[in-house]
């Protein structure tokens, strides 16, 4: 009895151990189910309305631009090119045997002919040819309302590089004239430049800007080279 239950046991320890053996191992995770993937869905409508819209925009905006490109290049007034022609016709109107205000008509006269490239230009020229000593032949058109702007704009600029006995006093005409189209803008110059605030009081600008000029005399410029050929 005894020897039966030892190979009892044993019969039942080598099932057990059979069955342990022979058991299927589970299966090991894939690489994509061992790590964590959130799942892809579209951006949200709101997003999506935004970008097409930028799309759309800046698609826009590059052909408007395309456009104004070609429609600039195409067009002959920004094609033309300086001649030049301006050049001779003032060396006759400064050489000619004339007035001075024969010459600031007959120059006003070409000078609003000219495109506004060539005008300016020609302003620039024709202020290097005028010493600070001489700027009374200039006054005239630096202080003509009716010049176009680009010409007016230039005469400003090389106003302002003049001595202050030159340029103050023509910022005080140019800003008492009502009809100039530039007045406030001497008229801000003005202000900035003497520090004096007399409103609408000429009488007052002229004895206040007499007093600062006496404070405020002329500096010598330095002069890099002579004009070609100066108008005095």
């Amino acid at each position: 009895m005894k020897a039966f239950i030892v190979i009892l046991l044993v019969a039942i320890a080598a099932y057990l151990g059979y069955r342990i053996v022979t058991k299927p191992k589970p299966a090991l995770p894939t690489l994509a189910e061992s790590q964590h993937v959130e799942p892809t869905s579209a951006p949200p409508v709101a997003v999506q309305e935004k970008v097409a819209t930028q799309t759309n925009l800046t698609t826009k905006a590059a052909a408007q631009t395309n456009k104004a490109m070609t429609a600039r290049a195409s067009d002959p007034t920004t094609q033309k090119k300086s001649t030049g022609e301006w050049k001779a016709k003032m060396q006759t109107i400064l050489g000619a045997n004339t007035g001075a205000e024969q010459k600031i008509h007959d120059l006003k006269e070409m000078l609003s002919k000219l495109d506004e490239a060539e005008s300016e230009e020609a302003v620039r020229d024709l202020a290097a040819r005028v010493k600070d000593d001489g700027y009374a032949f200039l006054k005239p058109l630096t202080v003509d309302p009716t010049l176009p702007e680009p010409v007016r704009d230039e005469f400003m600029v090389d106003l302002m590089n003049r001595p202050n006995s030159v340029k103050i006093p023509l910022f005080l005409e140019i800003a008492r004239n009502p009809d100039h189209p530039d007045r406030e803008s001497a008229f801000d110059t003005l202000e900035a430049f003497t520090g004096l605030k007399f409103g609408a009081d000429w009488n007052g600008w002229e004895k206040g800007i007499q007093g600062w000029l006496k404070e405020n005399p002329d500096r010598p410029r330095r002069v890099d080279a002579p004009p070609a050929a100066e108008v005095n």
